[in-house]
């Protein structure tokens, strides 16, 4: 296993997270980001999502939040 933090998670979890937030409309990057990061509070949302505000309102930010929390 690699030292990152992506490295350290296992696929199964990491697959389950990327479905469960395909409704959400994220770059690749992003997603790469928020598997890397693993963000616990909005404000990292917010500097990992370009334009978060204008794409994703403060529900949906929690959600990821929860769905990060869930499965990373």
């Amino acid at each position: 296993l690699c030292a990152s933090a992506a490295g350290a998670q296992e696929r199964e979890r990491v697959g389950s997270f990327i479905e469960h937030i395909r409704a959400i409309e994220l770059t690749e990057a992003e997603i790469l980001q928020l598997i890397n990061l693993k963000p616990t509070s909005a404000a990292v949302v917010h500097a990992i999502v370009e334009d978060c505000s204008a794409r994703l309102n403060a529900s949906e930010v929690e959600d990821l939040l929860a769905l990060v929390e869930q499965f990373l």
